[in-house]
């Protein structure tokens, strides 16, 4: 082999290896396209959390509401079911007695009328 023919061989590496380098660097600028799509994706996913974790934050909060309003409700039932009790109790008392006092009007009418009868040999009606 003579320089000339050494030459030759070299000029043959450097195209090819020169053809070889243009397509590493094609495949690194798609590589690095890639990167740049997975890191605006990643940026996504953190935006996505973000989010998840404020509607998480707020959930919670509304669920603790909704707990203290279901907790005012059933007390506000139970103090309207508490003064209802008292109001029938209350009306059945009355009930009673009128019951007790109807009885005690009735025979006092009774007795009076005998006193009358008794006494007085006639009896008023009124």
């Amino acid at each position: 082999m003579t320089p000339q023919d050494l030459k030759q061989i070299g000029k043959l590496f450097d195209k090819k290896f020169d053809n070889i380098d243009k397509k590493f660097d094609n495949i690194d600028k798609k590589f690095d396209n890639i990167d740049k799509k997975f890191d605006n994706i990643d940026k996504s996913f953190v935006e996505i959390k973000a989010d998840i974790a404020v509607l998480k934050y707020k959930a919670d909060k509304n669920e603790k509401a909704i707990t203290k309003i279901n907790n005012n409700i059933l007390k506000w039932k139970s103090d309207m079911f508490d003064s209802a009790e008292k109001f029938m109790k209350e009306t059945k008392d009355q009930r009673e007695f009128r019951i007790i006092g109807g009885y005690q009007t009735t025979n006092n009418t009774d007795r009076i009328e005998k006193l009358e009868k008794t006494v007085f040999g006639v009896v008023s009606v009124v």
